[in-house]
């Protein structure tokens, strides 16, 4: 079952890449998770963007959903530094039952756009837990024409 959800999401984020704004994204946290997800960037002028994301652990958890506001801060045809404010939904499975974790959260990062329909985008993961910020983990995400 869980091989046929991967599956699914890699077909699904390879088919919906043609769509504007949308991507396939990695996450690595660092307790050694690593997270496979679908993400979709939409550009409201050429330095703010909303981003919404849903991701699932290679082994069956956690399972999550992202949502940020990203601000560029040197918009350029290129490389373009940033940073991302948002909140993360996470469903861990403990025992018999389902428990969720919602907390603030931040990427700061770096977007490489070789082409105007490409963008690359490496970023560090922080999150506001136990009333300190912390890192999370890192993230990869490859998004298709973006406008």
């Amino acid at each position: 079952m869980k091989r046929s959800l991967y599956i699914a999401a890699i077909l699904m984020a390879l088919w919906i890449n043609s769509v504007s704004g949308h991507g396939l994204e990695f996450r690595l946290t660092l307790s050694g998770k690593v997270l496979l997800g679908i993400a979709y960037r939409h550009q409201f002028d050429t330095n703010t963007a909303i981003r919404l994301g849903g991701y699932l652990g290679l082994a069956g958890q956690p399972v999550g959903l992202h949502l940020g506001l990203l601000q560029d801060l040197t918009p350029s045809k290129e490389w373009t530094p940033f940073f991302e404010l948002g909140g993360d939904m996470i469903f861990l499975k403990k025992g018999g039952t389902i428990a969720h974790k919602i907390y603030p959260s931040a990427n700061i990062g770096v977007t490489y756009c070789p082409t105007s329909s490409l963008k690359h985008s490496g970023e560090l993961w922080l999150g506001w837990l136990a009333r300190e910020v912390r890192p999370v983990g890192l993230s990869y995400v490859h998004f298709n024409s973006i406008n």
